[in-house]
Protein backbone atom coordinates (compact mmCIF):
# COMPACT_ATOMS: atom_id res chain seq x y z
CA UNK A 1 0.00 0.00 0.00
CA UNK A 2 2.86 2.39 0.82
CA UNK A 3 4.46 1.76 -2.57
CA UNK A 4 1.11 2.20 -4.29
CA UNK A 5 0.53 5.53 -2.54
CA UNK A 6 4.05 6.66 -3.43
CA UNK A 7 3.37 5.76 -7.07
CA UNK A 8 0.17 7.81 -7.10
CA UNK A 9 2.01 10.73 -5.49
CA UNK A 10 4.85 10.64 -8.00
CA UNK A 11 2.54 10.55 -11.00
CA UNK A 12 0.26 13.25 -9.62
CA UNK A 13 3.10 15.74 -9.03
CA UNK A 14 4.68 15.10 -12.43
CA UNK A 15 1.30 15.25 -14.12
CA UNK A 16 0.62 18.58 -12.41
CA UNK A 17 3.74 20.07 -14.00
CA UNK A 18 2.83 18.60 -17.38
CA UNK A 19 -0.69 20.03 -16.95
CA UNK A 20 0.74 23.51 -16.47
CA UNK A 21 2.47 23.39 -19.85
CA UNK A 22 0.02 21.40 -21.96
CA UNK A 23 -3.39 22.37 -20.61
CA UNK A 24 -3.17 25.43 -18.37
CA UNK A 25 -1.08 27.41 -20.84
CA UNK A 26 -2.06 25.55 -24.04
CA UNK A 27 1.59 25.66 -25.09
CA UNK A 28 2.63 23.80 -28.22
CA UNK A 29 5.45 21.37 -28.97
CA UNK A 30 6.64 20.66 -32.52
CA UNK A 31 8.78 17.53 -32.81
CA UNK A 32 11.47 17.11 -35.47
CA UNK A 33 12.54 13.49 -36.01
CA UNK A 34 13.90 11.63 -39.02
CA UNK A 35 11.88 8.82 -40.56
CA UNK A 36 14.67 6.40 -39.61
CA UNK A 37 14.55 7.39 -35.93
CA UNK A 38 10.77 7.69 -35.60
CA UNK A 39 10.05 3.94 -35.01
CA UNK A 40 12.35 3.92 -31.95
CA UNK A 41 11.06 7.16 -30.44
CA UNK A 42 9.62 6.57 -26.97
CA UNK A 43 9.98 2.80 -27.28
CA UNK A 44 13.42 2.15 -25.77
CA UNK A 45 15.55 2.97 -22.74
CA UNK A 46 17.60 6.04 -23.63
CA UNK A 47 19.72 8.87 -22.29
CA UNK A 48 18.55 12.32 -23.43
CA UNK A 49 21.39 14.81 -23.98
CA UNK A 50 19.78 18.26 -24.01
CA UNK A 51 20.98 21.85 -24.24
CA UNK A 52 20.54 23.72 -20.94
CA UNK A 53 19.39 27.31 -21.41
CA UNK A 54 16.09 27.94 -19.68
CA UNK A 55 14.56 27.66 -16.21
CA UNK A 56 11.31 26.32 -17.71
CA UNK A 57 12.90 23.31 -19.42
CA UNK A 58 11.62 20.76 -16.94
CA UNK A 59 8.00 21.70 -17.62
CA UNK A 60 8.13 20.88 -21.32
CA UNK A 61 10.36 17.86 -20.63
CA UNK A 62 7.58 16.47 -18.44
CA UNK A 63 5.09 17.34 -21.20
CA UNK A 64 7.17 15.49 -23.82
CA UNK A 65 7.47 12.42 -21.60
CA UNK A 66 3.72 12.52 -20.88
CA UNK A 67 2.79 12.70 -24.57
CA UNK A 68 4.90 9.59 -25.17
CA UNK A 69 3.46 7.75 -22.17
CA UNK A 70 6.82 7.86 -20.35
CA UNK A 71 6.04 10.31 -17.56
CA UNK A 72 6.02 7.62 -14.85
CA UNK A 73 9.50 6.46 -15.86
CA UNK A 74 11.10 9.81 -16.72
CA UNK A 75 14.32 10.34 -14.74
CA UNK A 76 17.05 12.95 -14.73
CA UNK A 77 20.43 13.97 -13.37
CA UNK A 78 19.60 16.90 -11.06
CA UNK A 79 21.43 19.28 -8.75
CA UNK A 80 21.33 17.96 -5.19
CA UNK A 81 19.40 20.91 -3.74
CA UNK A 82 16.40 20.23 -6.01
CA UNK A 83 15.31 17.20 -3.98
CA UNK A 84 14.54 19.50 -1.04
CA UNK A 85 12.06 21.60 -3.04
CA UNK A 86 8.56 20.77 -1.74
CA UNK A 87 6.37 18.68 -4.03
CA UNK A 88 8.38 18.88 -7.29
CA UNK A 89 11.72 17.94 -5.72
CA UNK A 90 10.18 15.19 -3.64
CA UNK A 91 8.49 13.80 -6.75
CA UNK A 92 11.84 13.59 -8.56
CA UNK A 93 13.43 11.94 -5.51
CA UNK A 94 10.81 9.19 -5.33
CA UNK A 95 11.06 8.72 -9.09
CA UNK A 96 14.72 7.63 -8.68
CA UNK A 97 16.36 10.67 -10.21
CA UNK A 98 20.11 11.00 -9.64
CA UNK A 99 21.03 14.02 -7.50
CA UNK A 100 24.54 15.42 -7.94
CA UNK A 101 26.75 17.77 -5.94
CA UNK A 102 28.46 18.89 -9.19
CA UNK A 103 31.82 17.50 -8.12
CA UNK A 104 32.94 14.50 -10.15
CA UNK A 105 35.07 13.16 -7.31
CA UNK A 106 32.05 13.19 -4.96
CA UNK A 107 29.47 12.11 -7.53
CA UNK A 108 31.28 9.33 -9.40
CA UNK A 109 30.47 6.55 -6.93
CA UNK A 110 26.84 7.62 -6.67
CA UNK A 111 26.42 7.76 -10.45
CA UNK A 112 27.89 4.27 -10.89
CA UNK A 113 25.76 2.84 -8.06
CA UNK A 114 22.47 4.27 -9.32
CA UNK A 115 23.14 3.48 -12.97
CA UNK A 116 23.87 -0.12 -12.01
CA UNK A 117 20.64 -0.26 -9.99
CA UNK A 118 18.68 1.01 -13.00
CA UNK A 119 19.82 -2.07 -14.92
CA UNK A 120 17.09 -4.03 -13.12
CA UNK A 121 14.39 -1.39 -13.72
CA UNK A 122 11.19 -3.05 -15.02
CA UNK A 123 10.38 -1.52 -18.39
CA UNK A 124 11.86 1.27 -20.47
CA UNK A 125 12.75 4.73 -19.18
CA UNK A 126 14.35 7.99 -20.25
CA UNK A 127 17.23 9.57 -18.34
CA UNK A 128 17.76 13.31 -18.93
CA UNK A 129 21.40 14.41 -18.86
CA UNK A 130 22.84 17.92 -19.13
CA UNK A 131 26.44 17.62 -20.33
CA UNK A 132 26.96 21.36 -19.82
CA UNK A 133 26.50 20.87 -16.09
CA UNK A 134 24.75 24.18 -15.47
CA UNK A 135 22.35 26.52 -17.22
CA UNK A 136 23.69 28.88 -19.90
CA UNK A 137 24.35 32.50 -18.89
CA UNK A 138 26.58 35.12 -20.53
CA UNK A 139 29.03 35.03 -17.61
CA UNK A 140 29.24 31.24 -17.54
CA UNK A 141 29.66 31.21 -21.31
CA UNK A 142 32.71 33.50 -21.17
CA UNK A 143 34.29 31.35 -18.46
CA UNK A 144 33.52 28.18 -20.40
CA UNK A 145 35.12 29.49 -23.60
CA UNK A 146 38.23 30.55 -21.69
CA UNK A 147 38.55 26.95 -20.53
CA UNK A 148 38.04 25.74 -24.12
CA UNK A 149 40.81 28.02 -25.41
CA UNK A 150 43.20 26.96 -22.64
CA UNK A 151 42.65 23.27 -23.48
CA UNK A 152 42.68 23.69 -27.26
CA UNK A 153 39.05 22.59 -27.56
CA UNK A 154 36.56 23.94 -30.12
CA UNK A 155 34.77 27.11 -29.01
CA UNK A 156 31.00 26.81 -29.16
CA UNK A 157 28.24 29.32 -29.72
CA UNK A 158 25.05 29.37 -27.62
CA UNK A 159 26.26 26.38 -25.53
CA UNK A 160 28.69 25.82 -22.69
CA UNK A 161 31.63 23.44 -23.03
CA UNK A 162 30.37 19.90 -22.27
CA UNK A 163 31.74 18.12 -19.23
CA UNK A 164 32.73 14.82 -20.72
CA UNK A 165 33.47 12.74 -17.60
CA UNK A 166 29.80 12.27 -16.79
CA UNK A 167 29.01 11.45 -20.43
CA UNK A 168 31.72 8.79 -20.66
CA UNK A 169 30.78 7.29 -17.29
CA UNK A 170 27.12 7.11 -18.25
CA UNK A 171 27.97 5.45 -21.57
CA UNK A 172 30.31 2.92 -19.94
CA UNK A 173 28.06 1.83 -17.06
CA UNK A 174 24.81 1.99 -19.02
CA UNK A 175 26.10 0.16 -22.08
CA UNK A 176 24.57 -3.12 -20.88
CA UNK A 177 20.96 -1.91 -20.96
CA UNK A 178 20.68 1.54 -22.55
CA UNK A 179 19.78 1.17 -26.23
CA UNK A 180 20.57 4.70 -27.39
CA UNK A 181 21.46 8.27 -26.58
CA UNK A 182 19.18 10.97 -27.99
CA UNK A 183 20.64 14.31 -28.99
CA UNK A 184 17.87 16.75 -28.04
CA UNK A 185 18.08 20.39 -29.13
CA UNK A 186 15.25 22.79 -28.38
CA UNK A 187 14.45 26.35 -29.41
CA UNK A 188 11.53 28.68 -28.80
CA UNK A 189 10.03 30.71 -31.64
CA UNK A 190 12.42 33.27 -33.12
CA UNK A 191 11.65 36.87 -32.25
CA UNK A 192 9.96 36.09 -28.93
CA UNK A 193 11.55 36.26 -25.48
CA UNK A 194 12.17 32.87 -23.94
CA UNK A 195 9.63 32.02 -21.23
CA UNK A 196 10.47 31.81 -17.57
CA UNK A 197 9.15 29.19 -15.19
CA UNK A 198 6.70 31.76 -13.81
CA UNK A 199 5.41 32.55 -17.32
CA UNK A 200 4.41 28.94 -17.85
CA UNK A 201 3.03 28.50 -14.34
CA UNK A 202 0.84 31.56 -14.94
CA UNK A 203 -0.54 30.00 -18.11
CA UNK A 204 1.26 32.03 -20.78
CA UNK A 205 1.30 30.05 -24.02
CA UNK A 206 4.59 29.38 -25.82
CA UNK A 207 5.74 27.27 -28.74
CA UNK A 208 8.80 25.07 -28.30
CA UNK A 209 10.52 23.28 -31.18
CA UNK A 210 12.28 20.04 -30.18
CA UNK A 211 14.75 18.17 -32.38
CA UNK A 212 15.64 14.54 -31.63
CA UNK A 213 18.50 12.58 -33.22
CA UNK A 214 18.97 8.96 -32.22
CA UNK A 215 22.52 7.74 -31.54
CA UNK A 216 22.64 3.94 -31.14
CA UNK A 217 24.77 2.89 -28.18
CA UNK A 218 27.09 0.90 -30.44
CA UNK A 219 28.11 4.15 -32.19
CA UNK A 220 29.49 5.62 -28.95
CA UNK A 221 33.14 4.61 -28.42
CA UNK A 222 33.98 2.40 -25.45
CA UNK A 223 37.42 3.94 -24.99
CA UNK A 224 37.20 6.82 -22.48
CA UNK A 225 39.33 9.27 -24.45
CA UNK A 226 37.55 8.51 -27.72
CA UNK A 227 34.19 8.83 -25.96
CA UNK A 228 35.16 12.28 -24.62
CA UNK A 229 36.09 13.40 -28.15
CA UNK A 230 32.77 12.04 -29.38
CA UNK A 231 30.97 14.19 -26.80
CA UNK A 232 32.79 17.34 -27.96
CA UNK A 233 31.94 16.54 -31.57
CA UNK A 234 28.31 15.97 -30.57
CA UNK A 235 28.16 19.50 -29.18
CA UNK A 236 29.86 20.97 -32.23
CA UNK A 237 27.12 19.40 -34.34
CA UNK A 238 24.41 20.64 -31.96
CA UNK A 239 25.59 24.20 -32.54
CA UNK A 240 26.45 24.25 -36.25
CA UNK A 241 23.82 21.94 -37.71
CA UNK A 242 20.83 22.47 -35.42
CA UNK A 243 20.85 25.60 -33.26
CA UNK A 244 22.27 27.95 -35.89
CA UNK A 245 20.06 26.35 -38.57
CA UNK A 246 17.03 27.24 -36.45
CA UNK A 247 18.29 30.80 -35.98
CA UNK A 248 18.37 31.21 -39.78
CA UNK A 249 15.23 29.30 -40.80
CA UNK A 250 12.93 29.30 -37.77
CA UNK A 251 12.78 25.49 -37.76
CA UNK A 252 15.03 22.43 -37.45
CA UNK A 253 16.19 20.40 -40.49
CA UNK A 254 13.90 17.36 -40.26
CA UNK A 255 10.31 16.35 -40.87
CA UNK A 256 7.89 17.63 -38.23
CA UNK A 257 5.61 15.46 -36.13
CA UNK A 258 2.73 16.56 -33.97
CA UNK A 259 2.30 14.27 -30.98
CA UNK A 260 -0.99 15.27 -29.33
CA UNK A 261 -1.35 16.06 -25.66
CA UNK A 262 -3.05 13.33 -23.65
CA UNK A 263 -5.92 13.90 -21.20
CA UNK A 264 -4.18 12.21 -18.24
CA UNK A 265 -2.65 15.36 -16.64
CA UNK A 266 -5.97 17.19 -16.96
CA UNK A 267 -7.81 14.31 -15.27
CA UNK A 268 -5.21 14.16 -12.49
CA UNK A 269 -5.50 17.92 -11.92
CA UNK A 270 -9.30 17.77 -11.76
CA UNK A 271 -9.20 14.77 -9.41
CA UNK A 272 -6.67 16.39 -7.08
CA UNK A 273 -8.63 19.65 -7.08
CA UNK A 274 -11.83 17.83 -6.12
CA UNK A 275 -10.08 15.86 -3.36
CA UNK A 276 -8.49 18.99 -1.89
CA UNK A 277 -11.82 20.80 -2.00
CA UNK A 278 -13.58 18.13 0.04
CA UNK A 279 -14.12 19.01 3.72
Amino acid sequence: MILFNAFIYIFSCSAELSFRFDWWGQSEITFYISDADRPFFGKETAVIVMNHRNSAEHLFCFAIAERLGLLRTFKAFCADYIKYIPTAGWSLFFNECIFLKRSYEKDRGLIVKQLEELQTYPGIFWLLFYCEGTRFTAERYQTSMEVARSKGLPELKHHLLPRTKGFTLCARVGRKYIQAFYDLEYHFDNGRPEPTMMDLLKGKAHHVHVYFRRIPMEEIPEDEEACAKYCHELYRIKVSMYYEYFERHGRFPEKTYEIPRRPHPLLVFISMSVLLALP
